[in-house]
């Protein structure tokens, strides 16, 4: 089975960003651990869109700050067989042009230590190795998987795994998402 590590960019624009300063959430450090939240946030959580500071048309995936995704990106984890995320109403509203988009802020249980760093290309940045390695290629031991459908990487908590089955059905979709093979993955 392959894996691919999950992203949303489009041509026009690179890396989606998030939709300015996210909200903080009290009781919740962090959407990325790969741990079930602590509290759970009071919905819906509001992001607010800024145009002059958010490139390209609104995409079905961010993965940083908090993390959100359509409901039709959830719809197909789901159909899909992804059953390891906690999802919240999230509200995204563009207050330049008084509108107001329905989003899910989510959060991925689940972090496996899949990366073989003997075989991985990468460099360990400031922070802690286990959790902030700053990859050029990684190459994935697929016995630390065990099968499981969508997981983050616990060398790099902002990285987001699928496999096959998902990329496939993902794919179909055409949601604008990009499936990098592990090898060619920066981050």
């Amino acid at each position: 089975m392959a894996y691919w590590m999950l992203e949303c960019f489009h041509a026009e624009s690179g890396p989606g960003r998030a939709m300015g300063r996210p909200p903080r959430v009290p009781g919740v450090d962090s959407w990325i651990l790969g741990e079930p939240l602590p509290v759970r946030p009071p919905e819906p959580i509001v992001l607010i869109w800024h145009p002059e500071e958010t490139e390209g048309r609104p995409k079905h995936l961010y993965k940083s700050g908090v993390p959100i995704m359509t409901p039709r990106l959830h719809d197909e984890l789901q159909a899909a067989g992804v059953d390891n995320l906690e999802v919240f109403l999230a509200e995204v509203r563009d207050e330049v042009a008084g509108t107001a988009n329905t989003y899910l802020a989510f959060n991925v249980v689940g972090a496996i230590a899949a990366a073989d760093m003997s075989l991985s290309k990468y460099q360990t940045g400031g922070g802690p190795a286990m959790y902030a390695v700053d990859f050029e290629s990684v190459v994935l031991d697929e016995e630390r998987i065990k099968d499981v459908l969508l997981f983050r990487l616990a060398q790099n908590l902002t990285a987001i795994v699928i496999n096959d089955r998902v990329k496939e059905r993902l794919e179909r979709a055409a949601l604008g998402l990009t499936f990098i093979p592990p090898e060619e993955w920066v981050g």
